[in-house]
């Protein structure tokens, strides 16, 4: 196979999927993961299972190739290629007698210094200044927003943003400690999103090289009382012998090394959820037991501990190697992109990263202990704040519950004017009687009643006093709190705010 031979349908589509940062690590796409390693070997793409999570990106080749259809090395688009490159200057006759050169095409990125550069075209610097817009733009609305959405976009939009994000990458363009990606939807319009994400890219190599290494002895003597417990407990680290003893040794200069560094080191036991019990026909039940391939035991730095974890890379494996193969591991944290998993690997063991695994622990635990810092910050100033809040919320319950008394009254007063001139219209005409009106004694004794309920109903004939102020209760203070809660400052956070 040539490396510029064109892609086959399911190669070119894993190829823009990649380009498109879908995640293709589930077991829904393993026949498309078939053909990853035909365009790896192309080189248009590169193929990484760090934490073991399988996980491609795309190379300078690869986004060639969707931009122009071919491949960078086809020798069959080699007069396209020759428009972009600089040949050799032919400007100085050739001497008699000296068999004419042929014109060598030149590398664009090894341009000889003693070359002058030929200038941009025009088109080339407008271009590149219209990228750097859209990339200026782009970073700025993700600052802002965190998330751009692109809603059903075409072939060539996929094309023009993801230039916009290399662009933005390239440039330097991102903020620091960030990371764009771009995620089509599995949605009906297979919407593109765009968001700048906290952290390096998982792909990232996150070991320090300058870190001083962890001893690890070559024998378990005088085992960490920890070490030795799990040394121990034959129903942990079910594995081969070798790979035990290999284990303890690992876990032996990790403790050594975080007790010389004053930490504390601590058993981690076997959670209820992973026991089980053995339950015999005419016996008792002698309590829950298990058997675990997996290692475990906390560090504690500043009261804040972690959990470290070595087992098996692939304990069923029917390869020799693999099975082999170690890994220990922190548990997953809150800042993404950072590195939680050391495995064996072709030039790297589990016992190079125990540095830093170990300057990961410290930096969490600093991390922590500022956290919970800013949290008991965080959570002060929601206690002023939710105070001053309820505050004016009692102030305005109270107030609006004068105003409805004011509303009644002002009612009660414009009925009681509405009766008024009723009276006196019912008043002239019982002061003009009609020949056929008969006896109007009943209608002055009406009239006299009216009156007396004017006067009883009337909030002007007795001015009325200020009201007492209402005992109010949580459901009247809820409109006036702006999404507080009248329970208390934390209430109206969710729990996972509250943390």
């Amino acid at each position: 196979m040539k490396r510029w031979e064109p892609l086959n349908e399911r190669q070119l589509d894993l190829l823009k999927r990649v380009d498109a940062a879908e995640d293709l690590s589930g077991p829904a796409h393993n026949r498309l993961r078939h053909s990853a390693n035909a365009v790896r070997d192309r080189g248009l793409i590169t193929i990484s299972k760090r934490g073991g999570r399988w996980q491609a990106e795309m190379t300078e080749a690869g986004r060639f190739y969707l931009d122009h259809g071919y491949h960078p090395d086809d020798p069959r688009h080699a007069d396209k290629r020759s428009q972009t490159q600089t040949t050799a200057s032919d400007a100085a006759p050739t001497p008699r007698g000296t068999a004419p050169r042929t014109p060598t095409v030149r590398d664009p990125d090894r341009v000889s210094s003693e070359t002058p550069r030929r200038s941009a075209p025009q088109a080339t610097i407008e271009a590149a200044e219209q990228r750097r817009a859209e990339a200026i733009d782009l970073v700025e609305r993700l600052g802002t927003d965190k998330l751009v959405v692109v809603k059903a976009p075409s072939d060539d939009e996929i094309v023009r943003w993801r230039k916009v994000v290399d662009f933005a990458k390239r440039h330097d363009l991102v903020p620091e400690g960030h990371r764009i990606e771009k995620i089509r939807q599995w949605n009906r319009d297979r919407d593109l999103h765009i968001r700048l994400i906290k952290g390096s890219h998982a792909n990232t190599r996150h070991d320090k090289t300058d870190l001083p290494s962890v001893p690890v002895p070559e024998t378990l003597r005088s085992p960490h009382p920890v070490v030795a417990r799990l040394r121990d407990d034959k129903a942990r680290l079910v594995m081969p012998t070798d790979l035990r003893r290999r284990c303890l040794l690992i876990l032996q200069g990790l403790a050594g090394e975080a007790a010389r560094r004053g930490h504390k080191i601590t058993d981690q036991p076997v959670s209820q959820h992973r026991q089980y019990q053995y339950y015999e026909y005419g016996t008792r039940s002698d309590g829950p037991r298990y058997s675990r391939r997996e290692g475990e035991l906390n560090i504690v730095v500043d009261g804040f501990s972690c959990t470290v974890t070595i087992q098996q890379v692939s304990p069923q494996s029917s390869d020799p190697d693999k099975t082999e193969r170690l890994v220990v591991e922190l548990p997953a944290y809150r800042s993404e992109g950072r590195q939680c998993r050391w495995a064996d690997g072709k030039v790297r063991t589990v016992e190079d990263g125990l540095a830093a695994l170990l300057h990961e622990v410290e930096v969490r635990a600093v991390e922590d202990r500022q956290r919970e810092i800013d949290e008991a910050r965080a959570k002060a100033e929601r206690q002023v704040k939710w105070e001053q809040a309820m505050h004016v919320a009692q102030q305005q319950a109270v107030e609006a519950h004068y105003a409805k008394i004011l509303d009644r009254q002002v009612g009660r007063w414009r009925r009681a004017n509405e009766l008024r001139t009723y009276r006196e219209a019912l008043k002239q005409r019982l002061a003009n009687p009609r020949p056929d009106d008969g006896n109007l004694a009943g209608a002055r004794e009406w009239l006299a009643w009216i009156d007396r309920h004017i006067a009883g109903t009337d909030p002007a004939e007795t001015p009325p006093a200020m009201p007492d102020p209402p005992e109010l209760t949580h459901d009247d203070l809820k409109p006036y709190l702006k999404g507080w809660s009248p329970y208390g400052p934390e209430a109206h956070l969710n729990s996972w705010q509250r943390r």
